[in-house]
């Protein structure tokens, strides 16, 4: 019971006071981890390696490796919990509490203004990004399409990333193929 005590309070303390990420975690995960010998120094690259192979966030994948280690599936859950509740209860917090700052008019001017930029910035990222579609109208339509079929749920996102692979392959040979050498 006391490991996985100390496992929760870790992964807590962890997720709870550090910023910058996952990767800005792991030398700290690394540290307190050699320093209680839940794991030793040869495991730490297996460790961050299957982190990273595995779906989700890094610190998340490696807390659960290392509460395995510790104590079992028990360990796994405590630490993963330890790891991921602090940024359940920030979020938590901000729900609750942004309903009530929608109330005050300047947070809602605010929130205004955030909208306006971001809207101006896609706006300019749009064009930034559009000015190679100008040279060739068949970019500029299948841009288009894409962009319409996905906006009225025509086909999902990642259907249309799918197809989009082939055509971006077959695009380029074609490309190739028929410029002059």
């Amino acid at each position: 019971m006391k490991k996985l005590t100390e496992l929760f309070l870790y992964f807590f303390y962890l997720g709870l006071f550090t910023f910058g990420g996952g990767l800005a975690m792991l030398p700290f995960i690394k540290k307190h981890a050699l320093d209680k010998q839940w794991i030793d120094a040869s495991s730490w690259d297996g460790i961050v390696t299957l982190s990273q192979l595995s779906p989700g966030a890094i610190a998340v994948n490696c807390a659960n490796l290392i509460g395995y280690r510790v104590q079992g599936k028990r360990g796994s859950f405590v630490a993963v919990l330890g790891m991921t509740l602090p940024s359940i209860l920030v979020i938590l917090l901000i729900a609750i509490f942004l309903q009530d700052a929608l109330m005050i008019p300047w947070v809602v001017a605010g929130l205004k203004g955030i909208l306006l930029s971001v809207s101006i910035l896609f706006v300019y990222s749009f064009i930034d990004l559009s000015k190679p579609l100008k040279a060739n109208p068949w970019l500029f339509l299948f841009t288009v399409l894409t962009f319409l079929f996905v906006f009225l749920n025509v086909l999902s996102p990642v259907l249309v990333m799918g197809l989009a692979i082939p055509f971006a392959i077959l695009y380029s040979f074609v490309m190739v193929h028929r410029t002059p050498k």
